[in-house]
């Protein structure tokens, strides 16, 4: 069993100003037309490792981010629906017959995060994201967590 250190380490991750580490895999140089914002990278990719001390950050994208797991346990992957005021539970993870899948797509525009549901033998987990088209911090928006109980409040 492989322990977080050894990830980090093999891996070549770095602290992600939202909690965790990440190394970005992948930024194609083939870019895309956007209509009246100029040109994206076609996609952009990162190893994602999240642990159990890691806290919950909510965000938006103008495009769409797709969780590839890899390794750990259990990804609990939340997202906000704002045009049908729904929520999500996506579960990102090995145990298929527990209804865990290995990837998800979070549609642009909706609020998500995640946390971790630590089991017997991991407290981490290992994921890709892709986005496409590619990662901008202009496309970016974080949420804070007083806004997101609240909207949790108002659609149970």
């Amino acid at each position: 069993m492989n322990k977080k250190d050894y990830w980090i380490e093999k891996l070549n991750l770095v602290p992600h100003f939202e909690g965790g580490y990440f190394r970005e895999t992948i930024r194609s140089q083939e870019m895309v037309p956007l209509q009246g914002k100029g040109e994206k990278n076609l996609l952009t990719c990162i190893f994602f490792l999240m642990d159990v001390s890691d806290s919950v950050c909510f965000r938006s994208l103008t495009c769409n981010e797709m969780w590839l797991f890899h390794y750990g346990c259990r990804l609990n992957v939340h997202c906000l629906k704002p045009q049908d005021n729904s929520y999500e539970l996506v579960k990102l993870g090995k145990n298929l017959d527990k209804g865990e899948v290995f990837q998800c797509v979070i549609e642009r525009d909706n609020i998500f995060g995640a946390t971790i549901e630590k089991d017997d033998e991991f407290d981490f987990a290992l994921a890709s994201i892709v986005v496409a088209p590619g990662f901008d911090m202009n496309d970016f928006k974080l949420y804070p967590k007083s806004m997101i109980i609240r909207y949790v409040q108002t659609t149970q």
